[in-house]
């Protein structure tokens, strides 16, 4: 019986060590959100409207917004932007594909996520090609942040041409 037990107990002096409090690596910089896009494909969300009624004519949508960084004790709020790409031919646009939707939201205090609800229409167009837009989250940033990005952009887009003439010089 003794046998039995030595290693038993030994394996739970082994176990309980092995368990003790270690120092966690926790996220320390900046707070912020990310939309939730898990139960998606890769970014995109797809109704599928064949699946519906005809008669079904709009559809409340939702996309969760979370948190990064620790929850607080008051509320954070953050905005929103819907756009299209110009000249995109699968381009929705408001009133006829969606209806227009807040861009104000709030993540409440001590919580860490929230919903964005939108109403998605059925045009008939939508038996020909399917439609898109993009929400993404709207950062009012200073003038010459703004203008380190264009330069940024510019100088990457310079850089791509060159690499590009290279190629097809050779």
């Amino acid at each position: 019986m003794k046998k039995k037990i030595i290693p038993f107990l030994l394996l739970l002096i082994v176990s309980v060590m092995a368990s003790c409090e270690k120092d966690l690596d926790v996220y320390e910089g900046e707070s912020g959100i990310f939309f939730d896009t898990k139960n998606t494909f890769v970014d995109t969300l797809m109704v599928h409207w064949g699946q519906l009624d005809s008669d079904v004519k709009d559809i409340q949508w939702w996309l969760k917004v979370n948190l990064i960084g620790d929850t607080k004790d008051y509320d954070r709020h953050f905005q929103i932007a819907v756009t299209t790409d110009e000249g995109d031919e699968y381009a929705a646009k408001e009133g006829r594909d969606y209806v227009k939707f807040p861009t104000d939201y709030v993540i409440k205090a001590g919580e860490n996520e929230t919903y964005i609800y939108f109403t998605l229409l059925r045009d008939a167009d939508l038996a020909e090609k399917p439609k898109r837009f993009k929400v993404f989250e709207f950062k009012q940033i200073s003038a010459a942040a703004a203008l380190q990005a264009v330069k940024r952009a510019v100088s990457f887009m310079e850089e791509r041409t060159r690499a590009t003439d290279g190629l097809l010089q050779r």
